[in-house]
């Protein structure tokens, strides 16, 4: 197990707000640059079942997904950004910072979460949402072959040339072992609590 120290010179910053910076920004980066994780462009919360990942471009939802989950008790591993990798128990996520991602533009740290954990948990399964009419049903679809690489592929960020294969191979190998899923979400924050009912239901928690 490898140890990384942080040094923080008092006056030159709050540390809250380093620390923040420091866990979401450069120690992902770092890791990444040490092929001994990947970061993935998603939010994720730690349901009995599991960690339930869910993925989308920005806008997407998926901060807004984990949120209501998080607001119900269900502890949030991270709602931008996090990371995933596998050790032999299988692919693992872990626990980010507890505050909410800061708006651009606006000094120091969003509101802190209630309920998180800074704990590595056991995927369960990936959701890639989909957003449709506000009157649509809710759906969720197993997404299988192909369709899997074209939903995560652009989730992974820092795209470094000499990553690809291994990337690949890492993305390969997840999509072996963990159920992919299309959620298609109605346009319209008035049923959200109808998603997360479809999604209780489907991981039967």
């Amino acid at each position: 197990m490898e140890t990384i120290y942080c040094r923080w010179d008092r006056g030159k910053g709050e540390i809250e707000e380093l620390s923040y910076w420091f866990l979401d920004m450069f120690l992902p980066l770092y890791l990444t640059l040490e092929r001994s994780n990947d970061l993935l462009h998603a939010s994720a919360v730690a349901s009995e079942r599991g960690a339930l990942l869910f993925v989308a471009p920005s806008g997407g939802g998926k901060s807004t997904l984990a949120e209501a989950f998080e607001a119900g008790g269900t502890p949030l591993l991270f709602d931008d950004k996090g990371l995933i990798f596998h050790d032999d128990g299988g692919y693992r996520t872990a626990g980010s910072t507890p505050y909410r991602q800061p708006e651009p533009h606006e000094p120091g740290l969003g509101p802190s979460f209630h309920h998180t954990t800074g704990h590595s948990v056991p995927i369960g399964a990936i959701y890639f949402l989909e957003i449709v009419e506000a009157g649509a049903e809710v759906k969720i679809d197993l997404l299988q072959g192909y369709r899997t690489f074209t939903s995560l592929w652009p989730a992974f960020l820092y795209t470094f040339p000499w990553r690809k294969a291994e990337r690949v191979r890492f993305l390969s190998r997840l999509i072996g072992e963990i159920e992919i899923h299309r959620l298609q979400i109605p346009r319209t924050r008035e049923r959200l609590s109808e998603v997360l009912e479809h999604i209780r239901t489907h991981r039967l928690l």
